[in-house]
């Protein structure tokens, strides 16, 4: 029993010593990793959302100095479309001087083309036509930018019609200037922009169409991504970041910011598992410094088990000798604590035991003198009649040669009447 008792206190000590050592050190590092990997994703979707913003502002950038060259020139066509002294050398000398021009038009107050230049063919001036139903011509005959809808020409070009007001010192508009831009600036702008190993960015319209992509051959298919989750989100002028399922069950991490004075939308897009690779290699060397504490913990916890049990097992050993009669023992505190405080109790008892056997022994060799000195008869039998002790004047005054013979013959046998002994066991029995 006592040996169970030590095997379940060294179990339940090993256990809770492993659990103390570990267990808080474990929620710490899960802790620990769980604040890691939120603030590393946190980076991560700032960073993504970094570059996204980079082609924002390019793009906002080319747009701007854009606008600033068509500004200058509708300044410069103010004057000579009123007069009437138009000539498509004006508008050619500008058109030739900006890379991203494909065609400039000019419309009057009336919303009529009055002349127009092209890169790409000659213009005869009997196809100019009538504009002033038209969406451009309505919205920047009022003084704002128009920003026409992202088209592939026939031949594969992708292009967007912009147009501002032709107005006079005083703010009167007396026409409109519009232009076909080339988007290829926005080619060049994206492979300038790393996003790891199998990520990519690419810029939508309005209507989900791929504008610029780093594979090219998307753009040129037509390709719309429309029902990505994020589309609609960032042509609508918000600015976050999702994971979404594309294609067969791959998870990919988008971060969009749009791009507000055009509808569109710069989406930053990304494998998962790539994205967050920083993570989970935290996360790694995280799981494997706790294993390396719980192994620590469990070698450390055995030491101490050890430590602890030891004078337990030499203190139940010894216990288990005094229990079959040998106080001959002792053992040495081997430390101040409670365990040291039982040992030298165990000392003491068993120093009082044997001083207590030492009296009995005394008490009994004292109690066997009196008894065999003793002139008088002094006997002690049982409740059955036979004689268990009887010293020597009894068995003189008997008549017997020795205590053997005495204790052959019943107790009953040595009254005179057998009766007295009945008699004599109810006084006993009635007096106490």
């Amino acid at each position: 029993m006592i040996t169970r008792i030590r095997k379940s206190l060294m179990l339940k000590w090993t256990v809770f010593s492993i659990f103390i050592a570990t267990i808080p050190l474990s929620i710490a590092g899960i802790r620990m990793i769980q604040i890691i990997q939120r603030n590393l994703k946190r980076s991560v979707i700032e960073m993504e959302g970094m570059k996204a913003n980079i082609i924002v502002e390019k793009t906002v950038s080319f747009f701007d100095r854009l606008l600033n060259d068509l500004d200058f020139a509708a300044r410069r066509m103010e004057m000579p479309l009123r007069t009437s002294g138009l000539h498509p050398r004006d508008l050619e000398e500008m058109l030739y001087k900006n890379d991203s021009l494909i065609e400039l038009t000019l419309l009057n107050e009336k919303g009529r083309e009055v002349l127009k230049v092209s890169k790409h063919h000659v213009v005869d001036p009997s196809n100019l036509k009538e504009r002033s139903k038209s969406e451009l011509f309505g919205r920047a005959s009022k003084g704002e930018v128009y920003y026409g809808d992202f088209r592939l020409t026939s031949d594969g070009v992708p292009t967007l019609v912009v147009a501002i007001s032709i107005s006079d010192l005083q703010g009167r508009i007396h026409g409109v200037l519009g232009a076909r831009i080339h988007l290829r600036y926005l080619w060049n702008l994206l492979p300038q922009t790393q996003i790891g190993k199998e990520g990519s960015t690419y810029v939508v319209a309005r209507e989900g169409e791929l504008i610029a992509h780093p594979d090219t051959r998307k753009v040129f298919l037509g390709l719309n991504v429309r029902h990505f989750p994020m589309v609609d989100q960032v042509v609508r002028g918000e600015a976050g970041a999702m994971e979404f399922e594309y294609p067969k069950g791959k998870r990919y991490l988008g971060v969009y910011k749009p791009i507000r004075e055009l509808g569109w939308g710069v989406i930053v897009q990304l494998p998962v598992e790539e994205a967050y690779q920083p993570v989970a290699d935290i996360a790694r060397t995280a799981v494997k410094w706790i294993l390396i504490a719980f192994g620590v913990a469990v070698v450390l916890g055995l030491f101490l088990t050890r430590r602890l049990t030891l004078p337990i097992k030499e203190l139940s050993g010894k216990m288990e000798e005094a229990s079959k009669g040998d106080l001959n023992l002792s053992l040495v505190p081997r430390s101040e604590d409670e365990i040291g405080h039982l040992t030298r109790s165990f000392n003491r008892m068993i120093q009082d035991l044997k001083q207590s056997q030492k009296l009995l022994r005394e008490a009994e060799e004292k109690y066997r003198r009196i008894f065999e000195n003793s002139k008088d008869m002094v006997f002690i039998t049982s409740p059955e009649g036979k004689f268990i002790d009887v010293n020597q004047a009894g068995v003189t005054l008997l008549g017997y040669e020795d205590k053997e013979a005495l204790f052959r013959d019943s107790v009953a046998e040595t009254y005179a009447h057998p009766g007295d002994r009945v008699r004599f066991q109810q006084g006993m029995t009635r007096e106490g």
